[in-house]
C-alpha cells in the first residue's frame, strides 16, 4: 500500500503528539496586567485557562488543555533567592501542570506570605506537581486537594537552604475535593 501511495505521489501526514506548553515566570511581582511581565499568579492562570496573560512581549504564554501537562519555569533576572510575596492567595492548580523552581538560574524560588499573612501557599490538584520551591509564612504551606497531586524537592516551613525554620501554620495538608 505504501509503495502504491508513493508511486501515486501521495503524501502521508502523520499527526504529531501535542507537546506541553512552557510558561516562563520572569518577574517576582504579583500584579496581573498586560505589562510585559509574567508573574507566578499569571502563569498559574494561563495554565488553568489555556489563555495568554496578555499580548505584550514577556507576558505568560498560553497553556495547553489537559491532559497535556503545562510546565511553569522561572527565568528571573538578578541574584537569588527570588522571593515571590503574593498579595492574596494564589489560584489552585486546576489543570495538569508542574511548577519547577529548579529551572531558575539560582534554583531558589521562595513563596513567602510573611508580609501578607495568607491562608495557603499552593493548592495542588488535578495531578499537578510543585517541585523545588521554598514555601514559608502561610497558614498552610501546601494543600494537596486532588488525587495525584505531588510535592517534590521542596522546603515547606524553612528557609531556602532547609537550615532554619520559617514556619507555616501547617506544612502540607491532604484534602479531597
Amino acid at each position: 500500500l505504501i509503495a502504491a501511495l508513493t508511486a501515486l505521489g501521495a503524501i502521508v501526514a502523520v499527526p504529531s503528539a501535542a507537546s506541553a506548553a512552557t510558561i516562563t515566570v520572569n518577574d517576582v511581582g504579583d500584579t496581573t496586567a498586560n505589562d510585559g511581565a509574567c508573574v507566578m499568579r499569571e502563569a498559574i492562570v494561563a495554565a488553568n485557562t489555556n489563555a495568554a496573560s496578555g499580548a505584550a512581549v514577556g507576558e505568560c504564554a498560553t497553556g495547553q488543555a489537559s491532559p497535556i501537562e503545562d510546565v511553569i519555569e522561572f527565568e528571573i533576572a538578578g541574584t537569588g533567592p527570588h522571593v515571590i510575596a503574593p498579595a492574596t492567595d494564589l489560584p489552585e492548580l486546576d489543570e495538569v501542570m508542574t511548577i519547577d523552581g529548579s529551572t531558575d538560574s539560582t534554583g531558589e524560588i521562595v513563596l513567602d506570605a510573611t508580609p501578607n499573612g495568607l491562608g495557603f501557599g499552593l493548592g495542588v490538584g488535578a495531578g499537578s506537581t510543585a517541585d523545588s520551591l521554598t514555601i514559608q509564612g502561610f497558614g498552610t504551606g501546601i494543600v494537596v486537594v486532588d488525587p495525584g497531586g505531588s510535592v517534590l524537592n521542596s522546603f515547606v516551613g524553612t528557609n531556602e537552604a532547609g537550615a532554619a525554620g520559617i514556619g507555616n501554620g501547617g506544612g502540607i495538608s491532604l484534602s479531597s475535593s
